[in-house]
């Protein structure tokens, strides 16, 4: 995993970074597994209830709004 301070670094506009074969393959892992978890919800919540599609939060709650649950992110070593 990429450390903060180093994502920080890479993306300052004032400084030119090299960057190592084993970290862009890190970056690139890291970015994956972020976009497969954020991709789709694995789960709709409204009002404390848990539903598993927004159609159906949407038809138990029609003047609420739905909120997405996301899985949690998983990177790979």
């Amino acid at each position: 995993m990429i450390s903060d301070a180093r994502i920080d670094e890479l993306a300052s506009d004032n400084i030119i970074c090299v960057v190592s074969w084993d970290e862009r393959i890190a970056m690139a892992r890291e970015i994956q597994a972020y976009r497969k978890a954020f991709k789709n919800p694995v789960a709709w919540e409204v009002k404390g209830v848990y539903c598993g599609s927004y159609s159906e939060a949407k038809s138990m709650f029609p003047q609420r709004m739905p909120y997405p649950l996301f899985e949690k992110t998983t990177i790979p070593e």
